[in-house]
Parts: C-alpha cells; sequence; structure tokens
C-alpha cells in the first residue's frame, strides 16, 4: 500500500469550474499529531487523517516515529510490513 500525498490549488480555479491539475508533493518531513499526520514539504504543511490507514492509525506514539520517506512521496514504518 501506497500513501501518496496530493492537493488541488484553489486559488487557480477558473468560472468554468475547472481546477488545476492535481500536483504531487515531496515530502521532507511528517510529524503525527493526534488522529493526523502533518506532512512538511517545500509546498507547504498539509494535514491527513489517519482514519483510512488503520495499520497506522493503531501503532503506538514510538512505533509511528520509527519511519522512513522514500523518494520523497511514501512512509515505510518499521513496525508494519509495508510500505505505505
Amino acid at each position: 500500500m501506497q500513501l501518496n500525498i496530493f492537493y488541488k490549488s484553489t486559488a487557480c480555479e477558473s468560472k468554468s469550474k475547472m481546477t488545476t491539475p492535481v500536483k504531487e508533493i515531496e515530502i521532507t518531513k511528517v510529524n503525527f499529531v493526534g488522529n493526523g499526520a502533518m506532512l512538511l514539504s517545500d509546498e507547504g504543511t498539509f494535514i491527513v487523517s489517519l482514519d483510512k490507514f488503520k495499520a497506522i492509525e493503531t501503532l503506538t506514539p514510538s512505533q509511528k516515529e520509527g519511519f522512513e520517506i522514500i523518494d520523497g512521496e511514501n512512509l515505510s514504518f518499521l513496525a508494519l510490513d509495508e510500505n505505505l
């Protein structure tokens, strides 16, 4: 399972309700806060709810800190057998 983070820029919406293309960001740092993850990148800070990532949600705080960022878009946790 792979966790890719995308965002839409709402500043560039046209009158026809079309939005700019979804842009992939490169994660440089992750902080876990409550039931979410704060992802930092050159594009800004993004909050992601862990509700859809039950495997991460069930980890202890110390297990959540045992991860590696792979290629700026994937998180690999030592306590899990999968990349998210």
